[in-house]
C-alpha cells in the first residue's frame, strides 16, 4: 500500500508528481492532519482531483494514546468533519499519529463513524506482543481487523 503523509511542507512539484503519466495514477489514501493543511487547502485539492483519497489523521497530530475519550475525539471527530467541509467527503479511515493508540482511540474512531483505523506496525523486537495487544485493543473497542482492500 502506497499512502501520503500527514501534510506538513510539501514540495510544490510533488502535487503532480504521483500521476505524472495517467497510466501511472492509482487511488491512493492521503492521510491529513488539519494543522498540517490549514495554510493551503488547495493543494491537496489538486492530489485528490489526481486520484488521491482523503483521510483523517486529526487535527494537531497529538500523541493520542493517554488523552482523555473527550480530548480524542474532538481530534478525530473535529478532523474528519473538517476535511468533509473542506473535500466533500468524510474521511472513512483514520490513521493515528505515530502510529500511537489505546483502547480509547479505537472507541472514538468507531464513535466518529470511521469504518476503520489504520494501526501502522513496525518489526523490532517487542513486534509479536505489539502485535497481540494490538489486537486485543482493536477487540475491546468492539472492531474487527480487516483488509484495507475490503474498504
Amino acid at each position: 500500500m502506497v499512502t501520503l503523509g500527514a501534510g506538513w511542507s510539501p514540495p510544490p512539484r510533488c502535487a503532480g508528481f504521483a500521476c505524472w503519466r495517467p497510466r501511472c495514477c492509482w487511488p491512493r489514501p492521503s492521510w491529513r492532519t488539519i494543522n498540517a493543511i490549514s495554510d493551503n487547502p488547495e493543494y491537496f485539492r489538486t492530489l485528490q482531483n489526481l486520484g488521491a483519497v482523503i483521510e483523517a489523521h486529526t487535527i494537531t497530530h497529538t500523541k493520542l494514546s493517554g488523552l482523555s475519550y473527550d480530548a480524542q475525539r474532538r481530534e478525530i471527530c473535529g478532523s474528519a468533519d473538517r476535511l468533509g467541509e473542506l473535500y466533500g467527503r468524510r474521511p472513512v479511515l483514520f490513521r493515528p499519529p505515530f502510529g500511537e493508540k489505546d483502547t480509547t482511540t479505537l472507541r472514538a474512531v468507531r464513535d466518529c463513524g470511521m469504518k476503520a483505523a489504520i494501526i501502522l506496525m513496525h518489526f523490532r523486537d517487542q513486534f509479536v506482543e505489539d502485535f497481540i495487544a494490538a489486537l486485543q485493543g482493536i477487540k475491546r473497542a468492539g472492531l474487527t481487523p480487516a483488509r484495507l482492500e475490503d474498504y
